[in-house]
């Protein structure tokens, strides 16, 4: 029996606006439900359509499976699009914050550069400026003393003295400051080296100082470690310089180098039974300049300090101490790289 087929509205895969919408406010894994619910539909669909011999029931189920067909494929086409756009997101934000990195990099660059001329430039000037108008002062208080210091009485003559030694103490000072300047400035070659022998060196070069203030320094083995020989090694000076400094004169006096694991780092250790410090004043031991003692008790220009935490810094490291008035002092130091 022959039966007439109806016209539909539309094509029998166009898909009604409300669900495309809903579809669109899906998360990936809905879309992936709705796949896979749609997709058993399909095969029931299929399945019936063939079990059933009524044309025009038939004809229905073809369209359903036709709209389900068309939905699965619109799902894929919106999975396909929703990774693609994300990947397309990703790239564009990637980019941006490479950019913006870039742009950071080229500030902080042209910032220290600025620095560093601003750096060199007052180098410069503390060199050539400061040290000729020294040179000056010194030079004419020592001519003064030399022609006319049978004349001169003993408060003139305590003048030219305090004259001629400032001059010379505030040569020290720029000295000092230049070193600190330019160690900032130093290229750091990093290479596996022994600290024992670098330590034993400056042992030596310092065993003068040790001798007259009868102090002794005890050097135990060190562990190998990342770092620059040079600058290691002008960080050890310092630390035993001034331990020897602070010990010299005491019963007893003695100054031990070792080093210690914690926390699974290596921990650098320069420790005294001297004078020591009040913690309470512990934040001012690595400023420049800043002393904890009169230059009458312990002569000095405060920059020592100051050199070996900017090396530790350049080395990647950290340094502190721990102290105790006439109980000694004992600083301690880790280095990049050293870390077990």
């Amino acid at each position: 029996m022959a039966h007439a087929l109806k016209a539909d509205a539309g094509p029998p895969h166009a898909m009604p606006e409300g669900v495309t919408n809903w579809l669109l406010t899906l998360r990936p894994n809905g879309l992936i439900l709705v796949y896979a619910i749609v997709s058993y539909g399909i095969l029931i669909a299929l399945l019936a359509s063939a079990l059933i011999s009524d044309l025009q029931i038939m004809q229905r189920w073809i369209a359903l499976t036709t709209a389900l067909l068309a939905l699965v494929n619109l799902g894929t086409v919106l999975l396909l699009h929703r990774a693609m756009q994300r990947r397309l997101n990703a790239e564009a934000q990637l980019a941006a914050a490479n950019q913006q990195l870039d742009s950071r990099a080229a500030a902080r660059m042209a910032e220290i550069e600025a620095s560093n001329q601003e750096i060199d430039a007052l180098t410069y000037s503390i060199s050539h400026d400061l040290r000729a108008p020294l040179r000056a002062m010194s030079g004419f208080a020592n001519l003064l003393e030399q022609k006319h210091g049978p004349g001169l009485d003993a408060e003139a003559e305590r003048y030219i003295h305090r004259i001629d030694a400032n001059a010379t103490k505030m040569g020290v000072l720029i000295d000092g400051l230049l070193r600190f300047f330019r160690i900032g400035r130093a290229e750091v070659k990093v290479d596996l080296i022994d600290p024992t022998s670098l330590v034993r060196a400056a042992i030596v070069d310092l065993r003068p100082q040790a001798e007259e203030g009868d102090v002794e320094v005890v050097l135990s083995a060190l562990p190998e470690c990342q770092a620059d020989a040079g600058l290691l090694q002008q960080v050890y000076a310092n630390l035993i310089s001034n331990a020897i400094k602070f010990s010299a004169g005491r019963p007893g006096a003695r100054v031990e180098v070792g080093a210690h694991e914690e926390r699974g780092e290596t921990v650098y250790d320069v420790s005294d039974n001297g004078a020591g410090f009040d913690m309470r004043y512990a934040q001012k031991l690595f400023g420049i300049f800043q002393r904890l003692h009169s230059d009458a008790e312990y002569p000095g220009v405060g920059v020592g300090l100051a050199l070996v935490q900017r090396i530790i810094h350049r080395l990647g490291g950290r340094i502190w101490a721990e102290a105790e008035p006439d109980r000694g002092a004992a600083f301690h130091f880790t280095l990049g790289g050293t870390r077990r």
